[in-house]
């Protein structure tokens, strides 16, 4: 269709038979609450898409309560929507922990969270540059990756309480967590329907968002949701970074590549044996051109270098110590970047074996 003067898709509709959710607790009458839910998801969207088809909503819970006796502000479906109620008493918080407190706001834990493994490693170097590029007050989308590692450095840095980070899953104000409950915040401040954020998100409201590349073009466009075979789909990639004012992408040049970090210099031990940064992308999952015509910042952190997306092009803007230009970065390169004139070293205080000072960082 013709909108406005631009072509766009039209998505109809879709009836379907059965919605599959889960909960915390439902009383006799089928009402549902989410007091022990890290996210609540689009729940309520589901179940009332699937009634409204004819279908029918199944609702896993932990536990049953009495006619009449949930708190009403913790009741997330009404038990008109409800058809089946399924009791799992086993029933999980998250991958890690069957409840913990803080995962849904219950109560509050000391911020003490520190880079899991001792030195440094790349995952490390690139969350601590791409920190660099955030600033106090700002509202920061965390997503998955190694941009997954950027709270905490921010924890770590005793910074974290600066910025307001926020989860596409819903989740605002606490730190997310990294590993195998990514997607879950710890302390969160307020926790919304899933479609309520991203609506927010579609919106512009977000300041900056730090997201993983796996492939990067001379002209800025990112792919994410394809990798030969592997059709990983782009999840809410598209609806974060769409409308963000920053977009800080981080990941290493090249796949299955290995450094070392040394009396603040990158040692390249093994240059990787996959492009990251190629002639074309498989799939476009985030577009350069867009981005720079409506006026972004876009930054491409690695651990050897740091681009910007320019009008002209993706340009070279910083180089870490001990790296090579030619053979390190434009060997490991399908194309040739401009080469800033103005090319500087990465700060030196990404190397510091203990912390880097953020908070002196951004006000530098």
């Amino acid at each position: 269709m013709t909108i406005d003067g631009e072509e766009w898709l039209r998505y109809k509709p879709i009836s379907f038979d059965v919605a599959i959710i889960r909960g915390t607790t439902a009383d006799e009458d089928g009402y549902i609450s989410f007091e022990e839910e890290v996210h609540y998801d689009e729940a309520v969207s589901m179940a009332a898409a699937a009634k409204n088809s004819g279908g029918i909503v199944i609702v896993q819970v932990k536990r049953m309560a009495k006619r009449d006796t949930l708190e009403c502000a913790k009741v997330r479906v009404p038990g008109y929507l409800v058809d089946y109620v399924v009791v799992e008493p086993k029933q999980r918080q998250s991958l890690d922990y069957f409840y913990r407190p803080s995962y849904c706001g219950a109560v509050k834990e000391p911020v003490t969270m520190k880079w899991p493994t001792p030195g440094l490693d790349e995952r490390k170097f690139i969350a601590r540059r791409q920190a660099m590029e955030l600033q106090p007050d700002m509202l920061v989308n965390i997503g998955v990756g190694v941009s997954n590692g950027v709270p905490l450095i921010l924890a770590e840095e005793g910074v974290w309480n600066k910025i307001t980070l926020s989860l596409e899953q819903g989740q605002s104000g606490g730190i997310p967590v990294m590993g195998l409950d990514a997607g879950t915040m710890m302390n969160p401040r307020v926790i919304m329907e899933h479609p309520v954020q991203h609506d927010m998100y579609h919106g512009g409201i977000l300041d900056a968002t730090c997201l993983s590349a796996a492939e990067t073009d001379f002209y800025g466009n990112v792919n994410v949701s394809k990798l030969g075979k592997s059709l990983t789909g782009c999840g809410g990639f598209i609806d974060i970074s769409q409308e963000t004012k920053k977009i800080v992408f981080g990941g290493t040049l090249c796949a299955k590549s290995r450094v070392r970090f040394e009396n603040g210099r990158v040692i390249v031990e093994e240059q990787g044996k996959i492009h990251k940064f190629v002639n074309q992308v498989q799939q476009v999952t985030f577009s350069g051109k867009r981005a720079v015509d409506k006026g972004k910042q876009v930054v491409f952190i690695t651990e050897r270098c740091v681009f910007r997306l320019e009008k002209e092009g993706l340009t070279l803007v910083e180089i870490a110590p001990g790296i090579d230009l030619q053979h390190d970065i434009l060997d490991n390169m399908d194309y040739r970047p401009i080469i800033s004139p103005d090319l500087k070293e990465m700060p030196k205080e990404l190397f510091n074996e203990g912390l880097m000072g953020l908070a002196a960082v951004w006000e530098s």
